[in-house]
């Protein structure tokens, strides 16, 4: 019998693998077998060693070496042991500071990203006069106005400096957010006006953190900037906003120009009432870009009305995202009635399941509370694949259209009481009108053969036949209006094909 080997209390649950020594992934780092993440592991892992020594050794040859790209590992394992306290690791990533490569230099802020210490924000501010740009934005991006008494004045430079690409990263520096915009950062807002986009995009989040009455202005007022990115940045830290002075915004902003203006407006829209909220998102449904018609569609489905018919019977055919049909089926799933019903069966036919089940659902609710139409009936009991069994198997493209029909013959004996489908017992129907015979043999779930039989003058009858389906069989039924059927009256009672006689 199996079972699990006995553990001593004083045996380890599992094996420790011993740790791999500095020097062996040095060398592994040396062959050049494997990726750039590969060798970046084993730099990370060498820096992690408690063997600090041998670890400090391994780091300081690879910052030593003639190739930049192995340089850049050194500083790797430099700030894994610097973060661990070894002052000799700060020491040696201050001299890597000064390296000639400037993609070496801007490793240093890079790695130190998730270092709040004093003495790596030390390095930083030494490195915040670097001549590269490169090096600038890293150190711009991620150095700590809190971890350094120089910090903050050498952050404000950074916002100050010449190349736009340094002020933007500075502005998209998150650890002044860290314990709330405390002051007013004018030298900050000062960038709302900065020549140049990038810059200007990133003035928005500022504002977000500012109390609404002193942010929503100027929010507004950046959401009408010349640039494109801007307006959207506005726009996006508008979300939570539920003022007029808002609303009357969005909706202006909903007919922009820029296609992500107005999805992220119409996204925002979504969260006001009222009749002219409404009006501008039926609006919304018809624009060009699929992501306003899926914000779009998204608020609409809870306001729902059945003027709203066609608009949502647009949606639900709309082949760019799933989404916007689903929320069109969740829509027209609060609008009973016959014409929601016909859109939400040919929803049946959606090629993405989620949108197949949700029509489902709400089909399967609608039968239980009030009967639906024959065809949604036959749909939701057999299935769309079982209902159109029948063209697959003329077409071949049915998966088990044998097995299909034989539930659903199997379903018809029981019903007319015949225990075998044999060619006299065969659950037919057969109905007479005047001197024209018709006989329907189930062919198919949902499907029937009508054949026709006529006598003629001539040696030999007209024979004719058709396949429909079982809603087919009963316009056509009501069309032709038979005397009597002779034969297969519970199979015809069941299906409400009733004749008269």
């Amino acid at each position: 019998m199996w079972g699990s080997p006995q553990v001593s209390p004083s045996q380890p649950n599992f094996l420790k693998l011993s740790e791999e020594d500095p020097g062996e992934r040095y060398l592994k780092i040396l062959n050049r077998q494997g990726t750039p993440e590969y060798f970046e592991a084993q730099a990370y892992f060498i820096g992690r060693s408690t063997d600090h020594v041998k670890a400090l050794e391994m780091a300081q040859r690879l910052t030593g070496d003639p190739d930049p790209s192995l340089r850049s590992l050194g500083i790797v394992a430099l700030a894994q042991l610097h973060a661990q306290g070894l002052r000799s690791a700060e020491r040696s990533l201050i001299r890597a500071s000064t390296d000639e490569n400037a993609r070496v230099r801007a490793s240093i802020p890079y790695e130190l990203r998730f270092d709040s210490t004093p003495e790596s924000a030390g390095i930083l501010i030494r490195m915040a006069q670097d001549a590269s740009v490169m090096v600038r934005e890293h150190v711009a991006r991620v150095l700590n106005v809190y971890a350094h008494p120089e910090a903050k004045g050498c952050y404000l430079g950074l916002l100050r400096d010449v190349e736009p690409s340094v002020r933007a990263a500075a502005l998209d520096n998150d650890h002044p957010f860290e314990h709330g915009l405390k002051e007013g950062w004018p030298e900050a807002f000062a960038l709302q006006f900065d020549p140049m986009e990038d810059v200007r995009a990133n003035i928005p989040r500022w504002l977000e953190e500012l109390p609404p009455e002193e942010g929503e202005p100027r929010l507004i007022e950046m959401s009408r900037d010349s640039s494109p990115m801007v307006r959207a940045s506005a726009v996006a830290c508008m979300r939570g906003l539920k003022s007029q002075m808002t609303l009357n915004r969005l909706l202006e902003c909903v007919k922009d120009t820029d296609a992500d203006v107005r999805s992220l407006a119409t996204e925002h829209l979504t969260q006001f009432q009222g009749e002219e909220v409404t009006t501008a998102l039926l609006a919304c449904a018809r624009d060009s870009n699929s992501s306003v018609r899926k914000f779009a569609a998204k608020g609409l489905e809870s306001r729902a009305t059945e003027s709203m018919l066609p608009i949502f019977e647009r949606l639900a055919e709309d082949q760019s995202n799933m989404f916007i049909r689903l929320a069109a089926a969740r829509g027209l799933g609060s609008i009973r009635g016959p014409e929601s019903e016909l859109i939400l069966s040919g929803m049946l036919r959606d090629p993405a399941k989620l949108v197949q089940k949700t029509v489902r659902k709400i089909l399967e609710k609608w039968a239980k509370d009030n009967p639906v139409s024959k065809s949604t009936d036959l749909v939701l009991r057999y299935g769309l694949r079982g209902v159109l069994a029948t063209q697959g198997a003329f077409n071949a493209t049915s998966q088990k259209p044998m097995r299909d029909w034989e539930a659903f013959l199997a379903r018809t004996q029981t019903l007319d009481g015949v225990p075998a489908g044999d060619t006299e017992h065969s659950p037919a129907i057969v109905i007479t009108k005047g001197d024209s015979t018709w006989g329907l043999l189930p062919f198919g779930p949902a499907h029937w053969i009508r054949m026709e039989y006529k006598s003629t003058d001539v040696a030999h009858p007209r024979l004719g036949y058709s396949i429909l389906s079982s809603q087919g069989v009963g316009d056509w039924i009501m069309e032709s209006a038979p005397v009597r059927i002779e034969k297969g009256r519970k199979i015809a009672a069941h299906y409400g094909w009733n004749c008269r006689g």
